[in-house]
């Protein structure tokens, strides 16, 4: 079952984003490199990282549970 957060995006689990880092051979410069060092960040930071898959224009981004859709100050 897909977890969607609107119409456009849904939750994708971290295991997938592997899956696909994988499938382009671990290429460094790859978008899932790059989500997948920003949620090693959160983990570090002792957040809890969630990555969203935007069916629109097909980009996944990386954000914290906590803080997502909150207003920072």
């Amino acid at each position: 079952m897909k977890s969607t957060i609107s119409q456009n995006l849904i939750i994708v689990p971290e295991n997938i984003v592997m899956d696909a880092w994988n499938a382009v051979d671990n290429e460094e410069d790859s978008g899932f490199k790059k989500v997948l060092d920003a949620s090693a960040a959160y983990k570090d930071a002792g957040m809890t990282p969630i990555f969203i898959f935007d069916t629109k224009n097909g980009d996944i981004y990386c954000c914290a549970k906590e803080t997502f859709g909150k207003k920072l100050h």
